[in-house]
């Protein structure tokens, strides 16, 4: 089981460099702290900056799961998990593909399970499963990272459906917060357990991620939190089938 990445230090100036540039929220409102620029605009200067560092192009993931969120998200976890993604605190990803799976959709195995109903940042489930090539899945970059993870409910029988149908999305933090974002000093279960080594690819990390396994306990339990966005692991959900 791996434990952790350590990225040069150029990596992580650059990093803070592109976050006080106010590029992570360029094309947002200014209400969001945004520049309001066309989305043409905004390419041609990242351009600018991928070709300076080709890793600074990991960052349109952490834009593309807040830019997500402040669609399908509720407002409170706009406010927490979006809102700190583009003022740079926080990173983000998308966790889709599986090492069984790929990226085909109908045969990812990551299951969530219900736990509260009634939590403030959406209903909360437990997840466990694998997600691989998960690009900055893991580094130290930023306080905490955000994951997005494709994960299916089970249906009345406890087993997965088949297919697409019971697939949601899950806001999964690598570090538990509150409703204000603050950091609860408790870490999810969220594991690096392998790097992929891709050509040409520096400066960033592309992962192999445990979800459930057993590392981090939460709450005194094994399976990490998610909430779901649409849905704490422990996972939110944010939208789903």
């Amino acid at each position: 089981m791996a434990a952790c990445c350590a990225l040069p230090q150029a990596t992580h100036d650059a990093r803070a460099a592109y976050a006080e540039s106010g590029m992570l929220a360029a094309a947002q409102d200014y209400e969001h702290g945004g520049m309001q620029l066309p989305y043409v605009i905004e390419a041609a200067a990242n351009a600018f900056f991928g070709k300076a560092s080709i890793s600074i192009g990991s960052n349109l993931l952490t834009v593309g799961n807040a830019n997500l969120l402040m669609v399908h998200g509720t407002e409170l976890q706009k406010q927490v998990f979006a809102a700190n993604e583009f003022n740079g605190r926080w990173a983000g990803t998308m966790c889709l593909s599986e090492p069984q799976a790929g990226s085909s959709l109908s045969d990812i195995t990551t299951r969530a399970t219900l736990e509260d109903q009634d939590d403030p940042l959406g209903p909360r489930y437990r997840l466990r499963g694998n997600k691989m090539w998960i690009s900055s899945g893991e580094h130290e970059l930023t306080e905490n990272i955000v994951h997005l993870v494709l994960a299916k409910i089970p249906g009345p029988d406890g087993k997965l459906i088949p297919g697409v149908k019971g697939i949601s999305l899950f806001i999964v933090p690598k570090k538990l917060v509150d409703t204000e974002g603050n950091l609860t000093g408790v870490r999810n279960d969220v594991a690096l357990a392998g790097l992929n080594h891709k050509l040409g690819w520096r400066g960033t990390t592309n992962t192999l991620l445990n979800f459930g396994e057993g590392q981090f306990k939460v709450d005194g339990e094994a399976e990490p939190w998610a909430t779901s966005s649409a849905s704490r692991t422990r996972a939110c959900a944010a939208c789903s089938t």
